[in-house]
């Protein structure tokens, strides 16, 4: 009896096993009917994958605000195209370039890529130490400032703001909602109170604010590479606040917002062509 109970027992194994690799071919299969054959686009010239234009800035992530005005800062041939909301990189995030048919994932990278690729930097006027504040200074904004602003926009504000503008479905403002309180409790962040989190906010951009002084940029009268960044995330604050706390946190700082506006004024001539407006119109470019 317990030889045969040992042979069934195999038996089940077996079949258990050979439905779980037949589901996973079909799985595999049916994935790569799914995808679409990568265009073809023009040689040397960066192609930069983005989610769409936003209502009041560029784009409503700030990883491809920050990659589009690093192109435009460096002046490096680029076109942007408007399909990463289901085009996504290979490590699944919105910001994304290709050049040459060589694809790089996320917006750190894809600077550096440019850099070596093209020959350019925007930090060669200033000295090592210089450099590595504003290094420190893009991740305090990128690394935890970012966070504070996910928080507001999908756990407090529960994206009814956004969906004030982009009107969203329920269940997808559920799934996104649900998936950022995951990914903020698992960084951290997500733990403290939301009075705590909008303390740390605030005292991000304090510091912030206090580090820019009265400079033009974020390290002198000159941009560097991490004015892109640090612009790139204040975009959001300034102008896809939409009203709510992460835009009264910076409108509390009138150098960080006359700094947003420099930016503007600088790197984008052809701001109102790239945003809708609200929603009321199509972005031309």
């Amino acid at each position: 009896m317990h030889n045969m109970d040992a042979v069934f027992s195999q038996t089940g194994f077996l079949r258990v096993c050979g439905t779980v690799a037949l589901g996973t071919v079909i799985m595999l299969v049916l994935r790569k009917l799914r995808q679409k054959p990568r265009k073809a686009y023009p040689s040397d010239i960066v192609v930069h994958h983005q989610p769409g234009r936003g209502p009041f800035s560029p784009s409503m992530t700030p990883f491809a605000v920050k990659l589009e005005t690093f192109l435009r800062m460096t002046k490096v041939p680029s076109m942007n195209v408007y399909d990463s909301r289901r085009n996504r990189s290979s490590k699944g995030k919105m910001t994304w370039i290709e050049y040459n048919g060589e694809a790089i994932a996320d917006s750190e990278i894809c600077i550096e890529f440019i850099k070596n690729k093209f020959n350019v930097d925007l930090n060669k006027d200033f000295t090592p130490e210089e450099i590595a504040s504003g290094f420190m200074i893009q991740k305090m904004v990128e690394e935890h400032l970012y966070w504070t602003m996910t928080l507001n926009r999908w756990v407090y504000e529960l994206g009814l703001r956004i969906h004030s503008i982009i009107p969203l479905p329920f269940y997808m403002r559920y799934l996104i909602c649900r998936h950022i309180s995951k990914q903020t409790y698992a960084h951290g962040i997500g733990r403290h109170s939301e009075e705590e989190v909008q303390n740390f906010m605030t005292h991000d951009l304090e510091n912030l604010s206090v580090y820019m002084g009265s400079k033009k940029f974020l390290l002198g009268d000159k941009p560097s590479q991490a004015d892109c960044a640090v612009f790139g995330m204040l975009s959001q604050f300034y102008w896809e606040g939409f009203g709510g706390k992460t835009e009264e946190a910076i409108k509390k700082f009138p150098n960080l917002c006359s700094y947003c506006n420099r930016m503007k004024a600088e790197f984008w001539p052809d701001w109102e062509e790239c945003i809708t407006h609200g929603g009321t119109r199509k972005a031309t470019k």
